[in-house]
């Protein structure tokens, strides 16, 4: 698979971060929102969530790859936001077996 690099922000800010992951319906945005309203800073949505729900076949390598683009695209974005904590929903596809 191809590697991705990690996302700028990770190498320019130093801020804590916490990284929820974990399968679908587990509480994991829930818990990013009161992380976020408890450390006073901000929070990052996880982008393949809502991009795979829109996808009318099966996901391929390539969009597992734009999607982690993507998740970074933004966390760069929103840690500009930050303080000294930030929490996420981390990029993570489940696959069902049997």
């Amino acid at each position: 698979m191809e590697k991705v690099n990690a996302c700028k922000s990770v190498m320019n800010k130093r801020i804590k971060r916490i990284a929820l992951i974990g399968p679908e319906s587990t509480g994991k945005t829930t818990l990013a929102e009161q992380l976020a309203r408890h450390y006073k800073t901000v929070w990052i949505p996880e982008y393949s969530r809502n991009y795979v729900e829109n996808l009318n076949r099966k996901y391929t390598k390539e969009d597992i790859l734009l999607t982690i683009r993507e998740q970074c695209a933004e966390e760069d974005r929103l840690l500009e936001q930050a303080n000294n904590f930030s929490s996420r929903i981390q990029n993570r596809f489940w696959r069902k077996c049997g």
